[in-house]
Parts: structure tokens; sequence; C-alpha cells
């Protein structure tokens, strides 16, 4: 196991709803939009609108400062149609390393068997990933 935490990136109007309740997979997201529970501001999916995502049953994750910078870009284009806008910021969580070891965990080799365009060093969590995972500091992704 690496002793490497791995990077979770999401708009940072999600911060505060992440923070409380820990990070949920796509379709958990879209779910809670349609039920009102939840804004379409937190959005965290890269590729499109509100009901497209590469891994909707997955939370996704990169295992590198530099690919997190790429997802925020991704992420700003997606709702800025600009890469770099100066007006948009996302924020990028630690994951525990630990998270390796759990059953829902699926790695980088599989992931790309799963999907040949996927980021680099991209790996998977099947379902919500809890508050135990979240290390206690975040960090703003200028993209």
């Amino acid at each position: 196991m690496s002793n490497e935490p791995l990077y979770y990136v999401a708009p940072e109007t999600s911060k505060d709803y992440i923070l409380r309740n820990g990070i949920f997979s796509p379709r958990e997201v879209n779910r809670l939009i349609q039920a009102g529970e939840l804004s379409d501001e937190v959005l965290g999916i890269s590729f499109g609108g509100n009901d497209s995502s590469n891994f909707p049953e997955f939370v996704s994750m990169v295992g590198s400062l530099n690919i997190a910078k790429l997802v925020a870009q991704q992420l700003s284009f997606s709702r800025t149609g600009q890469y770099k806008n100066p007006d948009f910021v996302a924020i990028g969580y630690e994951i525990r390393p630990e998270i390796r070891d759990h059953q829902n965990f699926i790695g980088e080799k599989q992931v790309k068997q799963m999907n040949p365009d996927c980021y680099p060093s991209e790996v998977l969590f099947r379902g919500n990933i809890g508050l135990e995972f979240l290390l206690p500091r975040y960090f703003g992704v200028r993209p």
C-alpha cells in the first residue's frame, strides 16, 4: 500500500456539504439534486452536465497534485466554458491512503481497463466516501 494520499477535486461551492457529509458519487449527487435536497451548484462532475460522468457509481480520485490541477481545469470548463477561468476555484481534498485497502477501492490498472481515456493516476471508490477517509486538510486549486 502506498502511504501517499489521494486527491478528490470539486467546485468550491461543494466544500461545506463535503466537510459535513463526505464525498458522494455522481449518481448520488444527481439523486439529491433531483430530490431538492442539494443545489446543483455543488455538482463536481467533470465531463458535461448534471447527468454526465465517466463513472457515475464511483467517486473518482487522482494520485498527483498535477493531475488534480488538470481535473480543476476540466471542472472550470464544464462550469464556465473556459479551462482557466480566473473566477472559478476548485477545492482539493486529501483522502487517507488507507482507502486503498477498502473492498470498494479500484486501482489505476483496473480503472484504465474500464476506461482507457481516464486521467493518469485515476482511481475509484464504489459508492460514497465517508468523513473517516478525509484528511483534515484541503486546498484551493486554481485551473
